[in-house]
């Protein structure tokens, strides 16, 4: 039945997860038939997996395999391809970093989200979760690399910002899909930078916050790493399915702020902003218009298949969909 519906269809949108469990049959289906694909997942050691599985079968007939495409990890893909874009057309410099602080008061976890976060601590892929090059092709899996790139620890100022910073909950996700795509294009001659790194974060405010909210992700991860305490989060969260009404999520807002340092040392800032849930309306909006891309704007978009993230598979298309659909992406000059 997956193959039958894959094989009607030109583009294949999905948020059925956890994708571990669910989404192997309906990618290998739109590799064997051509269809591009686009779903929400966060769940890189899948993704790794499908990498290793399918990338070059789709690369080899032009199927895009794009995961990632909602709150993970458009805003940090697409956005880190907007400052290194900017940065070349207007100086022809490379970049050298850029860091991403993240702000999402949202309306709450959805059943779905959960139940992909239960099911990669239950099935032990820690390890994984924390390779900084998990996702990156292999001659791009260095030891060098993953020392060069490591996760945020700990509370730090940003005088860029002025705001006091800590880890993001989803910079395991997101800064491996940022990485994965330097690498394929660095692959092309078209990298972001010679010694591009990419660091991402939560905009705290306050160092009192920033404080309370390192303390709290080391909790929850924790929390995860225990069979007793999952089964307890597994009783009492949101099922799959379940999720923040309507009205709490109007009330949330997205705001990402983007600090680029180019190779010669100029500093440029660029910002996202959304006023509406990151894991619901914001999330719902990114994958429909990557989906729309695909199915609407081909022609326009690079000549490239395989497993791919945003920012290789649909990189300016999508950010002007983005803006034209409400999302706000600058970079003030």
């Amino acid at each position: 039945s997956v193959s039958a519906m894959v094989s009607a269809a030109s583009v294949v949108l999905t948020t059925a997860g956890p994708f571990a469990l669910y989404g192997t049959p309906v990618v290998k289906a739109c590799v064997e038939h051509g269809t591009h694909y686009v779903d929400i997942t966060g769940e890189t050691p899948w993704v790794r997996e499908l990498i290793d599985r399918f990338h070059d079968e789709a690369a080899a007939n032009a199927t895009r395999i794009v995961p990632f495409c909602g709150y993970d990890s458009v805003p940090s893909d697409i956005g880190v391809w907007m400052m290194v874009d900017h940065i070349r057309r207007t100086w022809d410099e490379g970049t050298a970093l850029v860091r991403g602080a993240f702000a999402m008061p949202g309306a709450g976890m959805n059943g779905g989200t959960l139940a992909s976060a239960l099911n990669m601590s239950s099935m032990k892929q820690t390890k994984r979760l924390l390779d900084p090059v998990l996702l990156n092709p292999a001659e791009a899996r260095t030891a060098e690399l993953r020392v060069a790139n490591p996760d945020p620890r700990g509370t730090v100022y940003d005088h860029d910002l002025k705001r006091w910073l800590c880890p993001f909950v989803m910079g395991t996700v997101n800064t491996r899909v940022v990485r994965r795509s330097h690498a394929l294009l660095s692959a092309e001659g078209r990298g972001y930078g010679d010694d591009f790194r990419y660091e991402e974060w939560h905009d705290a405010g306050t160092r009192r916050r920033a404080i309370a909210g390192t303390g709290l992700l080391a909790s929850a991860a924790l929390m995860l790493s225990n069979p007793l305490s999952r089964s307890a989060i597994r009783l009492l969260g949101p099922k799959p399915g379940e999720g923040p009404s309507e009205e709490k999520q109007a009330r949330g807002y997205v705001r990402t702020r983007y600090v680029a340092r180019t190779d010669s040392g100029r500093v440029v800032q660029g910002k996202m902003e959304f006023k509406g849930d990151a894991g619901n309306q914001l999330t719902v909006l990114m994958l429909c218009e990557s989906a729309l891309a695909l199915a609407t704007q081909l022609p326009e978009l690079p000549a490239r298949g395989g497993v791919l993230t945003p920012a290789t598979a649909l990189d300016g298309v999508l950010l002007q969909r983005m803006r034209e659909a409400g999302v706000t992406w600058a970079v003030p000059s």
